[in-house]
């Protein structure tokens, strides 16, 4: 591992150079050119352009970067990661988080042709199973599935996220997580599909720059409100409103006109609430 302060100018390979960054922190620019390579693995680029330009690679696995990839010429970046979730336990719906996606520069004939995300029993499964399948559609810390870990003991189990440049190449990346028993907060009983209470999940990405997603679960139909307040109190926007089915349900929170900063958001219904807190960064 290592810390790049940025005060030395940028980090960069050239040539047919392979580099690896592993439990790195950068605050420069990252850049790749000529033929060369880098692999990085649970690093953060946390300031500056992170670019690859002639016909080098860019490998970014279980790693963040705070500005938005560029590839140019015949160069090519694949961002891969999958997040444990979060409350992991058996017989829940758990959405699991995490980034499949791909920049290839206008003269790489390489993208994105799909992804898919498997699960398997112990820390080195023989056998795995197919969670969910995505075709065309890349995703940039988003949800990637919803795993259901219906009929499973608690145990260790491993995500693998496959990505495929073609139908037949592909790079992976894998993640483990420990499945906690059933505690009553997953699904019920009776209808194997519906939350036992009123819950609401914390926003995705957080921090963010321009959006962040925000989930609730609703054990019943219910007419409820979800809105955002800055920390004055001061409602900045109506989320949703309205009759909702019981289940799981999704909205955004768009804040590209919003200054940066803490704000609340808030669920009510039927003489229940519950509220998260988010944090709105400005993209530099």
């Amino acid at each position: 591992g290592c810390l790049v302060d940025g005060s030395g100018g940028y980090v960069f390979t050239e040539d047919s150079t392979f580099s690896t960054f592993f439990l790195s922190s950068i605050f420069s620019h990252v850049i790749a050119r000529d033929r060369s390579t880098q692999l990085h693995v649970y690093s953060s680029s946390l300031a500056g352009d992170v670019l690859a330009t002639d016909a080098s690679i860019m490998l970014l696995v279980h790693s963040e970067t705070q500005q938005v990839p560029v590839a140019k010429d015949t160069a090519l970046i694949v961002e891969m990661a999958v997040l444990p979730p979060k409350e992991a336990r058996i017989n829940a719906l758990l959405p699991v988080y995490g980034s499949a996606a791909v920049w290839a520069g206008p003269y790489m004939p390489l993208a994105l042709h799909h992804y898919r995300l498997d699960v398997g029993p112990g820390s080195d499964p023989s056998v795995w199973k197919t969670v969910a399948v995505s075709y065309g559609r890349g995703v940039r810390r988003g949800e990637l599935a919803v795993w259901d870990t219906r009929g499973l003991e608690p145990g260790l189990y491993t995500l693998r996220l496959v990505l495929f440049l073609t139908p037949e190449d592909s790079l992976e990346a894998k993640r483990q997580v420990v499945l906690g028993p059933d505690v009553g907060t997953g699904l019920g009983e009776e209808s194997g599909s519906l939350p036992r209470r009123f819950r609401l999940l914390p926003g995705y990405p957080n921090p963010f720059s321009e959006k962040t997603a925000i989930r609730f679960f609703l054990p019943v139909s219910m007419r409820i409100s979800l809105r955002a307040y800055d920390l004055l109190g001061r409602e900045v926007a109506v989320l949703a409103e309205g009759n909702f089915p019981a289940g799981a349900h999704q909205v955004p929170f768009h804040a590209e006109r919003l200054p940066q900063g803490v704000y609340l958001i808030r669920l009510e219904g039927d003489g229940i609430s519950a509220q998260v807190k988010v944090l709105h960064l400005n993209r530099q």
